[in-house]
């Protein structure tokens, strides 16, 4: 059965829809940036062109207003001379287009701080024309009123120019607030864009990273956590087939322990009768024996202790592979260690092979005795069985910074390169020609990974160097013990 508990699926119904949400959302700070400052930069445009073209029409009507009242003085001193009409139609029309230009300065920018020129201009021109028109033409007059005409022309120009500086300057400034500001929109919306990138960047990576956690728990034979995934129901669907395919392979596992567990049992009775009749006829109890039935019964004695050892190690994988938890306890690792050695004595005496070992005097742990016994049983009896006639098996155990650290190194032929990582799968046998169950080293890397550890064959000169790493250590030990066996 799979996990029925309600995953939370959000606003998203399957993988692509979260990830167009997320791309849509990702983008939108983006537009919003490009937006904002294209409306922004289009009225500062907007605003410049206004700013040039007012600018432009105050500058040419000052200018237009000068040039008029030095033309009309020109005029006016050559009628005031000559006293020909067509010189004060002249004068005349030249009034209305002044006229027109002082019209369009009163509606622009200059009129609020120059209206008194403005006036004073007009004035002073209607002032002229009333002169000319006179039956007797003061001539001195004339000339005076031009004087102050110019005067404000020249105050209109200066004022031009002035309005012109100071549009300019308000329009960099203004650009210069625009560009500001369009930094800090691109600053806060970028942020913003990442922040919701990595938002569902997570919402998407979460159910990924719970799916390879289940399939590494599954491939690690760990069927007790249950899968759950949360996202997208697509995603939730493959969570609730891998917990399907876990409870599939819990049964399937269960299965398979069971066997071995029954057959070994079935096997254990026969297999013991043998031994006891082949040690029956090997003590003579039904007669003695001539050498060649004696060779025989050697050969089944023999066949039939390997057959218990073979039984036995399925026993004990079959029972490390059903019960993964480890029954952890205080003591002394080099009272373990010490013992190892002791009850590999016989078989380093059959062999002729030498031990060293150097281990630090107390070891204080905390962990699963049986299974540490173990480990060293089948590590020990895998150096002693491939070491040659003479050669020294060396190992030494220290306890550092709260590890144990293991090194196991032997004189046999070695592992190669592409099997140092098979021969710790269980039933796995190398191309050494030595004959063996295929179970002791798996055995031996189960007991290391419970305990949080890990276990490697590392590079040797020659031979075989087997190194493990347990997190086992209760103290930092000192000192160290020599012993040779």
């Amino acid at each position: 059965m799979s996990d029925n508990r309600p995953g939370r699926t959000g606003l998203f119904g399957t993988i692509a829809s979260l990830v167009i949400v997320g791309f849509a959302a990702t983008a939108l700070p983006l537009i919003v940036a490009l937006a904002s400052g294209a409306i922004q930069v289009n009225a500062l445009t907007r605003q410049g062109e206004r700013t040039v073209v007012d600018s432009v029409g105050v500058a040419r009507s000052t200018e237009f207003v000068a040039d008029q009242l030095t033309s009309m003085e020109r005029n006016a001193r050559q009628y005031v001379v000559v006293g020909d009409q067509a010189l004060l139609d002249l004068f005349t029309q030249k009034y209305t287009r002044l006229s027109e230009a002082l019209g369009k300065l009163d509606r622009s920018e200059i009129a609020r701080t120059h209206e008194d020129a403005l006036d004073d201009i007009r004035k002073l021109i209607a002032r002229v024309d009333d002169l000319l028109h006179a039956s007797e033409t003061d001539s001195d007059a004339i000339a005076r009123a031009f004087v102050v005409l110019h005067r404000d022309a020249s105050t209109l120009r200066a004022a031009s120019d002035e309005l012109i500086d100071r549009n300019m300057s308000k329009l960099a400034a203004d650009s210069s607030s625009l560009q500001q500001s369009l930094v800090w929109q691109s600053v806060v919306l970028g942020v913003l864009g990442v922040a919701l990138a990595v938002l569902f960047v997570r919402a998407i990576l979460r159910p990924i990273r719970q799916i390879d956690h289940a399939i590494r728990q599954l491939g690690t034979e760990q069927f007790e956590e249950t899968v759950h995934v949360e996202g997208p129901q697509d995603l939730q669907r493959i969570g609730e087939r891998l917990d399907w395919l876990r409870l599939r392979l819990q049964e399937v596992d269960e299965a398979k322990n069971e066997f071995i567990r029954h057959m070994s049992h079935e096997l254990k009775t026969p297999i013991a009768s043998i031994r006891e009749g082949a040690s029956l006829l090997l003590d003579n109890a039904v007669g003695e024996l001539d050498q060649r039935q004696h060779e025989v019964v050697s050969i089944l004695d023999s066949g039939a202790r390997r057959l218990h050892r073979l039984v036995e190690n399925l026993l004990s994988f079959a029972r490390w592979q059903s019960y993964r938890e480890k029954n952890a306890s205080a003591f002394d690792l080099s009272d373990l260690v010490t013992s190892q050695v002791k009850d590999h004595q016989l078989l380093l005496e059959k062999r002729g092979v030498n031990l060293e070992l150097d281990c630090d005097p107390t070891i204080p742990v905390t962990a699963d005795y049986e299974r540490v016994s173990t480990l060293f049983a089948n590590v020990l009896g895998n150096a002693i069985k491939y070491s040659p006639p003479g050669a020294t098996v060396n190992v030494d155990v220290h306890a550092r910074a709260g590890n144990v650290e293991i090194d196991v190194t032997d004189h046999g032929p070695g592992i190669p390169d592409s099997d140092r990582d098979r021969v710790f799968q269980p039933f796995y046998q190398g191309a050494s020609g030595e004959e063996g169950t295929g179970i002791g080293l798996s055995l031996v890397r189960t007991c290391v990974e419970l305990h949080g550890g890990e276990a490697v064959f590392m590079d040797a000169s020659e031979g075989a160097h087997f190194h493990a790493l347990l997190p086992i250590a209760g103290a930092q030990a000192t000192g160290a013990q020599d012993a040779t066996a």
